[in-house]
């Protein structure tokens, strides 16, 4: 038993390790594009317009 080399716990610790890493990565990732992608009510731009035979004008607000 003191001559042979055990790796078992070795290769278990970076497979949960992995596992953890791929997990946090992909809640970030969700969470991030879930905020990115709600969209907001309120408008982006007033405008009015007003036209006439000669003219037409444009206001925003």
């Amino acid at each position: 038993m003191v001559g042979r080399p055990r790796a078992q716990s070795e290769v278990i610790g970076i497979v949960l390790l992995t596992a953890v890493i791929v997990v946090l990565v992909s809640v970030a990732g969700a969470i991030v594009l879930s905020e990115r992608f709600e969209e907001d009510d309120d408008p982006l731009v007033s405008v009015e317009s007003n036209a006439t035979v000669d003219r037409v004008r444009i206001d925003h607000t």
